[in-house]
């Protein structure tokens, strides 16, 4: 059944995800024809504090790697978010269909991301949810990083700790289970570097009985030489120190020169 909210048509038939807050649609301008997909989020499912601020973080962004938000249109008992369309899906989708990406193809979308995450962090973003599935794919086969919902905005440079226990704890950093305070862009690189990790062909499912930390390799659960993958190996191991040097190889070659060279890097922070 189509409906119209402020100057977009929506097909509620054309769901194109949901979760625990609301759905995303189909939608479609009603004076330009550009399509876009439509976060419908009712308030009694999730703070509205929380949606003006997620609306507020994705009007600061501007960048061919983010999805970008076209119009907030916030109604008595629900709120749309009107974004970019990503025709290509979840990155997380496109590996379970291909089981192993190219070495090409990965440090490609790579150097994407990164070059994404340091404009984040330029911005005073921190993420605290990149995971597979908040990586969008374009019909150009861009890279798009998506779902600000847990984003915290740093005001000044001080950057004070953080203490809230959130995003995926298959991708969290070890500070932030600790419960210890972390530094918002620190975590977004060790998640990024877990990103990294299936999409090179060196996931390995992860079952410690004394410690979520640490890993141990379970036969056939790598992409390793074609091995399958599932939904229920998607686990983390963490990567210690060697994942500042992973993801900064992954940009000798691909990345933009601005994510190597610019002020705002966030391998300097």
């Amino acid at each position: 059944m189509a409906g119209t909210v402020g100057s977009w048509a929506i097909d509620d038939t054309e769901e194109i995800g949901s979760g625990g807050f609301g759905s995303v649609l189909k939608a479609r301008h009603l004076q330009s024809g550009e399509v876009a997909a439509a976060k419908h989020i009712i308030h009694e499912h999730m703070r509205l504090a929380a949606i003006q601020h997620e609306a507020g973080l994705m009007k600061r962004c501007e960048h061919p790697h983010v999805v970008r938000l076209y119009e907030y249109l916030q109604l008595e008992k629900e709120s749309y978010l009107f974004m970019e369309l990503a025709e290509g899906g979840e990155l997380f989708s496109r590996v379970l269909d291909d089981g192993n990406l190219d070495e090409g193809v990965a440090r490609s979308y790579f150097a994407q991301l990164m070059d994404a995450v340091d404009y984040l962090h330029g911005q005073g973003i921190a993420h605290r949810d990149l995971k597979l599935e908040n990586v969008l794919l374009s019909s150009s086969n861009e890279c798009k990083i998506c779902d600000f919902g847990l984003a915290h905005l740093y005001k000044d440079l001080k950057r004070e700790p953080l203490y809230e226990v959130c995003g995926s704890k298959s991708y969290a950093a070890p500070e932030i289970l600790a419960s210890r305070g972390y530094d918002g862009y620190s975590v977004d690189v060790w998640s990024c570097g877990i990103v990294r990790s299936p999409r090179s062909a060196t996931l390995l499912a992860m079952k410690r009985p004394h410690s979520p930390l640490l890993a141990r390799p379970q036969p056939g659960s790598s992409w390793l030489r074609g091995a399958p993958f599932t939904r229920g190996s998607l686990v983390r191991r963490p990567l210690g120190s060697a994942y500042s040097r992973c993801w900064r190889a992954s940009f000798r070659s691909t990345a933009p020169r601005r994510a190597t060279g610019g002020s705002s890097g966030s391998a300097r922070r």
